[in-house]
């Protein structure tokens, strides 16, 4: 596969460590950390090669990295998506949420409720 695609890549200009998998580390900044890989994802969003990109991530299973708009965990386990919104999940526990902030998951419970009521009534 040629790796043409990567020259027009939007991250290529950026740090390097900026790409890599939040740790969860004792002493880490998590929020750091998250706030960070959250940024990475805004320029994989944008990104007019993501396509190539998810390709060659497909192939190459990355590990502990941000590709393609996802979050590859240390056993290169891709990110899910958000039950709401749709944007990858960042948090530590991201093989089981089903959010990506406290602010998504109060709006789908919320709209659950809602919808409740109204087939309540």
């Amino acid at each position: 596969m040629s790796q043409e695609w990567r020259l027009h890549a939007v991250c290529r200009t950026t740090d390097p460590a900026m790409w890599d998998s939040p740790t969860y580390a004792p002493g880490s900044d998590i929020q750091a950390d998250v706030a960070r890989v959250r940024l990475a994802l805004r320029f994989c969003a944008v990104c007019p090669v993501v396509a190539a990109c998810n390709a060659d991530a497909v192939a190459t299973s990355p590990v502990s990295v941000v590709r393609a708009g996802r979050v590859y965990d240390a056993d290169g386990q891709a990110s899910r998506d958000c039950e709401h919104c749709g944007a990858a999940i960042v948090t530590r526990n991201r093989a089981m949420a089903r959010h990506c902030s406290k602010s998504c998951r109060n709006a789908a419970r919320y709209r659950a409720a809602r919808q409740e009521r109204l087939t309540a009534a």
